[in-house]
């Protein structure tokens, strides 16, 4: 939905009814909210939309843009894989493809200071499994401390403190 709640059991603090792209910014610098998140990490760039123009390029590679989102691929055999992709200022790339997935994905995003550089290695990938309801029910600690985004930004990683 459009909006979330973290929960910090060990700190005993809680920050409710946040936008997640903003709860993501504040933990990582990257600002993508659930489902942008979920297709970058599937190795799928920012999504499947139907693309609104496309180009190739000489070294045999093809790309795709729908929106402010672009996809690129190139040729692996007789399929094609998807090697980049970009949304605003931030890119992903993919690497180590293994059972027709990548296994390395790296998010980039911003050019200042405060830019973020996210390398996942994925491993033991489960796809389509069934997940208990129960998964999606969150236990607030029974003291929990509210915690704003601000101070989830300053204790983050990219807050300096």
């Amino acid at each position: 939905g459009s909006r979330g709640t973290l929960v910090l059991p060990r700190d005993d603090r809680v920050l409710r009814d946040a936008p997640p792209d903003r709860i993501v910014e504040a933990l990582a610098g990257v600002p993508l909210g659930a489902d942008a998140l979920r297709t970058a990490i599937s190795g799928c760039g920012f999504g499947a939309a139907a693309p609104a123009d496309g180009r190739t390029f000489a070294n045999g590679w093809a790309a795709g843009s729908s929106g402010d989102a672009t996809t690129y691929l190139r040729r692996n055999g007789d399929a094609w894989q998807v090697t980049a992709a970009t949304l605003g200022g931030i890119t992903v790339t993919y690497a180590d493809y293994a059972s027709g997935r990548p296994s390395t994905v790296r998010i980039r995003a911003g050019a200042n200071s405060s830019a973020a550089d996210i390398t996942l290695r994925l491993s033991d990938v489960d796809i389509n499994t069934t997940l208990d309801p129960r998964t999606f029910e969150v236990e607030l600690p029974a003291r929990a401390v509210p915690l704003t985004l601000e101070e989830l930004r300053r204790a983050g990683p990219l807050g300096g403190s």
